[in-house]
C-alpha cells in the first residue's frame, strides 16, 4: 500500500469517526447505522469496533472531565448498543442453517457491569465470522453463567470486564467455566496488556479486542481442567474484603464526611465540595473492589491505575488537590486489619 493510500484511509477514518460521533450525540440511531454501514463497505471486519469502541472511549473521557453528564453517557451508549445489536442480528440472520453446527460461544459481561456494549461488540465480531453466539448481556452472575453452560454444549466462554473491581467476579466466571471443562477468554480494560492478570485468574487466553477474540476461538483447547485454587498471600484478605465490602464502604464514607466537615468549617465552598464529593461517594464500592482485585492478582498497579483515574475525575470537578491522598489515607485507616491490602496501598501512592 502506498503512503498516499494510507493517508487517504486515515482521513476517511477520521471523517467517519466524526460523522458517527455527531450521530451519537444527537441520539440519531438511523444516522449512526448509516455511518457504520458505509464504513463497513471498505472495512467489513474493523468498521464496527473502530467506530463504536473509539466513540465509547471518547464518551468516558468526557465524563471523567465532567464535560458529559451521566445521562449523556447513558444516552450515547444506548445509541451504540442499538447499532451493534442491529449488526449482530443481521449477521445471525445471514448465517446458513446446518444440521451439525459447532457448539456456540457464550459471551458475558462481568457481574455488576451494567453496560452490555463490550460483550455485544465481541458477539457481533464472532457472528460476522460465522460463529454461533449466545450473548448473555450485562451483569452476568456466576450462577447465571453456570446455568447457560448446563443448557447445551459450549465451545468457549468469553468474559468482558471494563472495571478493575470486577476481577474477583471474573475469577468466579473462570472457576465456573473451567469446572465443566470449558475454556475461558477474557478481555477489557480491567486487564493489563501483557496478560498477567488473566493468567493469575486462570483464564485460558486474553484478547485485546473483539477481532482478536474471534481469531482466538478456533485455536482454543476443546476441554480444560478445573482452575487450581489461588493460594498466594492476600487471597484470604481479598475474599474477606469482598464479603464485608458494604460495611467497609460505609466506614470509608463516614471518615471522608468527617474530614469534609472539618474542611467546611475552615471555609471552603460547600457547593463546590458537593459537586465532587457525591461522585467520590458513588465510586467507593469500586475503590474497595479494586483493593480486593489488587490482592487477588498480586499487583499494586491495579490501584495505581485507579488512583490516576480518580485523580482525573476529581480534578475535573474542582476537588482540592489533596483529595486523592486523603482517600488513600482513609483507606489505610479503615483497612488496618488487612496488612496485605495496606501494603499494596502504600506501593500504589503517597503515604
Amino acid at each position: 500500500m502506498s503512503t498516499g493510500s494510507r493517508t487517504d484511509d486515515r482521513t476517511d477514518h477520521r471523517r467517519e469517526a466524526d460523522d458517527y460521533w455527531r450521530a451519537v450525540v444527537a441520539n440519531d440511531v438511523d444516522a449512526a447505522l448509516a455511518v457504520v454501514d458505509h464504513a463497513a463497505e471498505h472495512d467489513p471486519d474493523g468498521a464496527l469496533e473502530r467506530l463504536v469502541a473509539g466513540t465509547q472511549v471518547r464518551v468516558g473521557e468526557l465524563w471523567e472531565r465532567d464535560e458529559f453528564t451521566v445521562a449523556q453517557e447513558h444516552a450515547a451508549t444506548a445509541v451504540s448498543e442499538l447499532v451493534v445489536r442491529h449488526h449482530l442480528e443481521r449477521s445471525q440472520a445471514a448465517r446458513p442453517r446446518v444440521d451439525r453446527a459447532p457448539a456456540p460461544v457464550v459471551v458475558a459481561c462481568a457481574e455488576r457491569e451494567w453496560h452490555a456494549l463490550p460483550g455485544l461488540l465481541i458477539a457481533a465480531s464472532l457472528s460476522r465470522r460465522g460463529l454461533d453466539v449466545v450473548s448473555l448481556g450485562a451483569d452476568v452472575s456466576a450462577q447465571r453463567l453456570h446455568g447457560a453452560l448446563l443448557d447445551a454444549p459450549v465451545t468457549a466462554v468469553l468474559v468482558s470486564a471494563s472495571l478493575s473491581s470486577s476481577l474477583p467476579r471474573v475469577r468466579a466466571h473462570v472457576e465456573t467455566a473451567r469446572l465443566v471443562g470449558t475454556p475461558v477468554v477474557v478481555g477489557g480494560s480491567a486487564f493489563d496488556r501483557a496478560g498477567r492478570r488473566a493468567a493469575v485468574l486462570g483464564a485460558t487466553a486474553q484478547a485485546g479486542d473483539a477481532a482478536t477474540a474471534a481469531d482466538l476461538v478456533p485455536s482454543l483447547p476443546r476441554r480444560v481442567s478445573p482452575a487450581p485454587p489461588l493460594t498466594h498471600p492476600g487471597v484470604d484478605e481479598a475474599v474477606l474484603l469482598e464479603a464485608d465490602q458494604a460495611r467497609l464502604v460505609d466506614s470509608v464514607q463516614d471518615r471522608l464526611l468527617q474530614r469534609a466537615a472539618e474542611r467546611t468549617a475552615a471555609g471552603p465552598d460547600a457547593a463546590t465540595e458537593d459537586r465532587w464529593s457525591r461522585v467520590l461517594g458513588d465510586q467507593l464500592p469500586h475503590l474497595l473492589g479494586s483493593v480486593a482485585a489488587a490482592l487477588l492478582v498480586e499487583e499494586p498497579e491495579v490501584l495505581g491505575e485507579v488512583r490516576r483515574w480518580l485523580s482525573t475525575v476529581l480534578a475535573g470537578r474542582s476537588a482540592p488537590p489533596t483529595t486523592v491522598d486523603d482517600v488513600w489515607s482513609v483507606l489505610r485507616e479503615v483497612l488496618h486489619d488487612f496488612p496485605h491490602a495496606t501494603a499494596l496501598l502504600d506501593r500504589s501512592g503517597p503515604a
